[in-house]
């Protein structure tokens, strides 16, 4: 593993850090480490995550169950409570935000009168 990616981030680091490992780019949100493109998109598994397949992927699978603005603004309302050091942390984050309520944010993001549920992840 490159020094850069063995590196501790959370303490003193700023929320946002950007380094280079060889020929590629990557940030550093907390102590979360991501690549990006040589055209400045995110990349998962050297793929680039562009905003027309967050649309495709995401978007379009949260409005099957409920307007995509509600779900951001209950999301953003969320996350809003925990402290940032639980946000910058991957490990804390995943234990306590993303887990109690991955099968049910809000109410399962499900609309009782259509029985759907979304599932992300």
């Amino acid at each position: 593993m490159p020094a850069a990616a063995s590196r501790p981030r959370l303490s003193g680091a700023k929320p946002v850090e950007e380094a280079k490992e060889g020929d590629r780019v990557v940030v550093y949100v907390g102590d979360e480490q991501a690549y990006v493109s040589p055209n400045g998109w995110f990349t998962m598994g050297g793929v680039e995550q562009r905003p027309e397949d967050f649309k495709r992927e995401v978007v379009r699978r949260i409005e099957e169950v409920m307007p995509f603005e509600e779900a951001w603004r209950l999301a953003l309302e969320y996350v809003g409570s925990f402290d940032k050091r639980v946000l910058l942390s991957q490990s804390e984050f995943f234990e306590k935000a993303y887990l109690p309520v991955r099968d049910s944010f809000p109410e399962g993001f499900k609309r009782r009168d259509e029985g759907k549920q979304l599932t992300l992840f």
